[in-house]
């Protein structure tokens, strides 16, 4: 289910499936984070949950922070 404010998923236009799942330590360019993270609230607008398997160092790192605070702004849940 879409978590409210949640705007739902576009259709599907197209025969192939949607990604399921979305790991940012290989979908982030760390040589380009300015590009990476202009598309990081499109990738979470997506998703339905956000699975953290955080390190000592996640919080250390730009896209990681800006991650999470685009699923909750987005309407995403602290679970």
């Amino acid at each position: 289910s879409i978590p409210p404010g949640r705007p739902p998923p576009p259709p599907h236009t197209h025969t192939h499936t949607e990604p399921l799942l979305f790991v940012d330590k290989y979908c982030m360019d760390s040589s380009d984070l300015a590009t990476s993270l202009m598309c990081l609230p499109v990738f979470l607008a997506s998703c339905n949950e956000l699975i953290i398997l955080a390190g000592e160092t996640y919080l250390l790192r730009l896209w990681c922070v800006v991650e999470v605070f685009c699923f909750l702004e987005m309407g995403g849940q602290a679970d």
